[in-house]
C-alpha cells in the first residue's frame, strides 16, 4: 500500500506550462486566422519553460468550410530552426475542430518528457481530403508572444517551411515528477 501511495505522490498536479493566454492575445482584433487545408500545414515552436512531461496541447482554432474535419497534431524535435520532419514525431494526437473559435485539446501519446530551454514544434496536419475542408488556426500577428517561439507554414505537407505572420495560438499542459 505504501508503494502505491508513493507512486501516486510522485507526480504533481497537471498544469499549464507554455504558450499564450486564454483567449489568445490579439483576439479578435489584431491577429488573424490562418487556414490549414489538406496540403497546407502549420507549425509553432516553443522552448520548454521547465523540465516537464507533456500530456496535452491546445490550439485556438475552428473548422473551416463544409465539416468539422479532423486534424493530427504532432510534437516534433527542432532541426536547424524548423520542425524535424525526417524523424518520427515525439508524440501525436487527433482531434476535431468546433464551428467557432475555441481551444481544441489534443491529448498526446505517448506523453513525452520535455527538457527546459529546448525548442520543440507543434505541427498541425489537416486530415481533410480536399476542397474547403480544413481548419483555421489563430495567429496572434506578433512573434514575441511565445518566448523563443516562431510560427511556420507549409504549402507542401511539411516538405518545406516558411515564416508565418506571428505566433500561432498554442498552449501546453503537463506535469513534473517530484522526488518521493
Amino acid at each position: 500500500m505504501l508503494a502505491l501511495l508513493a507512486a501516486l505522490a510522485s507526480a504533481s498536479v497537471y498544469q499549464f506550462y507554455d504558450g499564450v493566454s486564454d483567449p489568445p492575445p490579439n483576439y479578435p482584433a489584431g491577429g488573424t486566422g490562418v487556414v490549414i487545408f489538406s496540403n497546407a500545414w502549420g507549425a509553432q515552436s516553443f522552448q520548454a519553460s521547465a523540465n516537464y512531461t507533456l500530456a496535452r496541447v491546445d490550439l485556438w482554432a475552428l473548422a473551416n468550410g463544409a465539416a468539422n474535419g479532423s486534424a493530427t497534431l504532432e510534437v516534433r524535435a527542432d532541426e536547424a530552426g524548423g520542425p524535424n520532419m525526417v524523424g518520427l514525431p515525439l508524440a501525436s494526437a487527433t482531434s476535431t475542430a468546433p464551428s467557432s473559435y475555441g481551444w481544441v485539446s489534443f491529448n498526446v501519446a505517448p506523453n513525452v518528457f520535455l527538457t527546459r530551454g529546448t525548442r520543440y514544434w507543434v505541427v498541425l496536419e489537416n486530415n481533410g481530403s480536399s476542397g474547403s475542408r480544413g481548419w483555421t488556426w489563430w495567429n496572434t500577428g506578433n512573434d514575441t508572444l511565445i518566448p523563443g517561439g516562431q510560427g511556420e507554414s507549409s504549402s507542401n505537407q511539411g516538405s518545406s517551411w516558411g515564416s508565418a505572420p506571428g505566433d500561432f495560438a498554442v498552449r501546453t499542459f503537463g506535469y513534473q515528477e517530484t522526488p518521493v
